[in-house]
């Protein structure tokens, strides 16, 4: 999957499980339900999803495909 963010010159290409947590991202999720999720689905182990769901976000709001906003209630 390639994801442009607006206003971007080049895009970010999304590998593997990377599709399931750009469809998670439908809403707002920590990293954190984005691990539980992906660990139910996938019956893997929640420290190698943790590391590569952690750098996928940074690379996507890096880029400005994904926006960080603040829990509900801060």
């Amino acid at each position: 999957m390639v994801v442009l963010a607006p206003g971007a010159d080049e895009p970010v290409t999304v590998a593997g499980s990377g599709g399931e947590v750009w469809d998670l991202l439908d809403r707002p999720r920590s990293a954190e339900e984005l691990v539980s999720e992906l660990s139910r689905r996938f019956a893997a182990d929640p420290g190698t999803i943790r590391a590569d769901v952690v750098a996928l976000l940074a690379e996507l709001v890096d880029a400005g495909a994904l926006e960080e906003v603040p829990p509900a209630g801060t």
